[in-house]
């Protein structure tokens, strides 16, 4: 698995770095995520995090956030039913 945290970042930022399957998958549950959220409920941090996967590198400060709807997919069984067991165990790697 490719996903590991960069801290060499110029900023001295920590960024979660995906692989390609990751970023697929998560951006469709973070599409998903923004489709059911009131207006009102941020979904301008769902854009950012969208943004972020999309270029593979998820920042400290939306890693949180992308744990939330990584863990909900898991949790509800959502990750295998829809994309299959090789996702659930890409997901899962994510959260480790």
């Amino acid at each position: 698995m490719n996903t590991r945290i960069d801290e060499s970042r110029p900023n001295g930022g920590a960024v979660l770095k995906l692989d390609e399957l990751q970023r697929d998958l998560v951006l469709s549950l973070v599409r998903s995520s923004a489709a059911a959220a009131l207006p009102s409920r941020g979904r301008d941090a769902y854009a950012a995090l969208e943004e972020a996967v999309a270029n593979m590198e998820v920042p400290a400060d939306l890693v949180a956030r992308l744990s939330t709807i990584v863990e909900v997919a898991l949790s509800t069984g959502r990750a295998r039913n829809v994309f299959g067991p090789a996702a659930e165990l890409s997901l899962t790697a994510l959260l480790k």
